[in-house]
């Protein structure tokens, strides 16, 4: 059995990349401005929740002195909503799980939390001038907003990115459209036409190569203008 180095691996993938065109032209960005990221509480009734990205608050509170300190947990998916009277809640559950587990089918890791500490992300446009992670001052956002509050984050382009690889991207169609839950699997290259361009994989099969093998019909990437990729 021939024995395979990581370089191998390496090698073939750029090999594999390098020989594709481009999906489409280079588009114009959409006149209404940048996507951005909407973070915001899930809300009681909100019709269809399920396959939304989500975050979960997790809260540590003591008897006397109230909340002590808070964090997150995030890439998670939501399920559904919990059955009524879910043990131990005392308001309207959700069933929530990772978000390896939700694109490999693998339902033996699902939590029930409530409603209130359930956050979604969902994807908006915004003003072209509206702040991003790359302002001088971003960086202190955290440290002076109130955690209650929605949080909007712009999308990057490619050229603010150093490492691609992993990055969860989102593909700009047409007509104000976009292609979302996609992962860049290559940095910026060369395509054959001179254009630079990045490889992208949905994200179902970026989860799924962390289990199979990389048949054929397991590795479709493809190749796009990197004036079209925004990144979260």
């Amino acid at each position: 059995m021939t024995e395979y180095q990581a370089s191998d691996f390496d090698a073939q993938f750029a090999a594999l990349v390098a020989g594709l065109e481009p999906v489409g032209e280079a588009l114009t960005p959409a006149a209404a401005g940048r996507p951005a990221i909407l973070t915001d509480r899930l809300t009681p009734g909100q019709s269809s929740p399920r396959g939304l990205r989500a975050r979960f608050l997790m809260t540590s509170l003591d008897h006397r002195a109230g909340l002590t300190a808070y964090g997150w947990r995030d890439s998670l998916r939501v399920v559904s909503y919990a059955p009524p009277h879910a043990h131990g809640l005392d308001e309207v559950g959700v069933v929530l799980q990772d978000e390896a587990d939700f694109y490999t089918g693998n339902s033996d890791r699902r939590v029930v939390v409530g409603l209130s500490r359930v956050w979604v992300e969902r994807l908006v446009i915004v003003d072209e001038h509206t702040p991003t992670a790359t302002a001088p001052d971003a960086w202190l956002e955290n440290a002076i907003t109130d955690p209650n509050l929605s949080r909007i984050e712009p999308l990057q382009r490619v050229a603010r990115k150093h490492h691609l690889v992993g990055t969860r991207v989102t593909l700009e169609v047409e007509d104000g459209y976009f292609d979302e839950d996609l992962r860049a699997v290559s940095p910026v290259q060369l395509g054959s036409g001179g254009d630079l361009v990045v490889g992208v994989v949905t994200e179902r099969d970026w989860y799924l190569w962390a289990q199979h093998s990389y048949a054929p019909g397991e590795r479709v990437v493809r190749v796009v203008p990197i004036d079209r990729v925004w990144i979260q």
